[in-house]
């Protein structure tokens, strides 16, 4: 009997301490897996580098962008003339060939950054398998203490100290476990985490690709409008000056135009109410400030305001709205719920579209190229409704104008207010 107890005894321990030497060495000595998590620690080490390259390089890029704007900014101020002109266009060019090169680089940035995620990604998912062979291990174990009976246990050691010892070892690997499991926890978290920033990072790439494919087609415009103007003037003063007395005269028609259309917005409502789906629709009365959304963000700006002395003293007439600096071809949005009373396609000449929105209140978009919706139309606040212009010698743009950009207005009763008292 004696010797059956002392043999149980010798396997027990046996068991425990070949446990034990093996989960010591899952904690300190390295495995495959654990190499494979080094790796990825060195990719994502080395990819962090490379994305702070690109960082330093988009913020080079934003500096020699900015340069170009207050050039372009302090040439529209001087004469205008040809020469001058031209050189706006230069400028206009370089700078949106610096935004290209920006947006290619963002996009090389966001890669570097989904594939940094990927590899945190794979490190995390070691880690969760590793913690979780550990834990398996210490379950095993405990499982394996726990299914001796208090009478295995005391008549498997010599003294009662031995049984205490051991005790103490099942309570250190109880803890040990729920360490792993707390860890397992964690790292899942993080896990998630990380997909979460890949799935950003993703839409965020599809996004910059977006906006290369736009900042190319802004860039063609400019370049194609920049050879048209030499074309048509054969870098002979007269004839700009003449291109641009005839702009005036073009633009002073369009302003008389959208000044009389009072008469247009009413037979643009009668026919309306004519029509049995669309009588429930009401324009919303807009009197007051602060009720009209942006039709296009102002992230550049405006440059010029309304009544700005600069833009009469450099054109020759009033400006009746504000501009705002966008792409060419840029998407246009509905401040408000309104009918659509005109579109004015003056082919190469100033062309606008005009929106009724109740109350007397009219918004003007001007230098469109393109208008995305037909007049008489319904349009609710949010709705795309034309492409932005006013790059020189592009449809829409007419002369009078050195960059793309949107010119908006709003006009009460036909006669023009100041935009930014109802713009919000």
């Amino acid at each position: 009997m004696i010797l059956k107890n002392k043999v149980s005894h010798i396997l027990y321990g046996a068991v425990f301490i070949v446990t034990l030497l093996f989960i010591v060495g899952l904690l300190f000595f390295p495995n495959p897996k654990t190499t494979l998590v080094t790796i990825a620690e060195q990719s994502i080490e080395q990819l962090n580098q490379e994305i702070s390259e690109r960082k330093e390089k988009i913020k080079r890029l934003e500096e020699n962008t900015e340069n170009l704007e207050a050039e372009i900014k302090e040439k529209q101020e001087e004469q205008k003339n040809l020469e001058n002109q031209i050189d706006i266009l230069g400028k206009e060019i370089a700078r949106a060939e610096a935004e290209i090169e920006k947006t290619k680089t963002e996009i090389e940035k966001t890669r570097l950054e989904i594939e940094n995620t990927e590899h945190k990604i794979v490190a995390k998912e070691e880690e969760i398998s590793g913690q979780k062979k550990l834990l398996s291990e210490y379950l095993r174990v405990i499982h394996l203490y726990d299914s001796r009976s208090p009478l295995e246990m005391l008549l498997g050691y010599d003294s009662f100290s031995e049984v205490l010892d051991q005790a103490e070892y099942l309570e250190t690997l109880e803890n040990k476990g729920q360490v792993a499991l707390d860890d397992i926890q964690e790292l899942k978290a993080e896990l998630q985490w990380h997909k979460r920033v890949m799935e950003s990072k993703n839409e965020k790439l599809s996004e910059l690709k977006d906006d290369l494919e736009a900042k190319k087609k802004n860039l063609a415009s400019e370049k194609t409008g920049k050879d048209r103007l030499l074309d048509i003037t054969e870098q002979q003063e007269d004839k700009y000056q003449e291109l641009l007395e005839q702009s005036k005269k073009d633009y002073e028609q369009a302003n008389t135009e959208i000044s009389n259309l009072e008469a247009d917005i009413e037979r643009v409502l009668a026919e309306r109410s004519k029509n049995d789906d669309s009588s429930n629709q009401e324009v919303q009365d807009l009197n007051g400030s602060g009720q009209l959304a942006w039709p296009i963000n102002p992230s550049r700006g405006i440059s010029a305001y309304f009544m700005d002395p600069s833009y009469t003293k450099y054109f020759g007439v009033p400006h009746y709205g504000v501009d705002i600096p966008a792409p060419q071809g840029s998407t246009l949005y509905a401040p408000a719920d309104g009918f659509v009373v005109k579109y004015r396609n003056a082919g190469y000449g100033y062309s606008y579209l005009l929106i009724y929105h109740g109350g007397g209140l009219s918004t003007v978009y001007g230098h469109i190229p393109a208008s995305l919706v037909s007049e008489g139309a319904y349009v609710k606040k949010g709705d795309p409704i034309a492409k932005s212009g006013g790059a020189p010698g592009t449809p829409g743009a007419g002369w009078m104008t050195t960059g793309p950009h949107l010119h908006f207005e709003t006009r009460v009763n036909g006669k023009p207010v100041n935009p930014m008292n109802y713009l919000k």
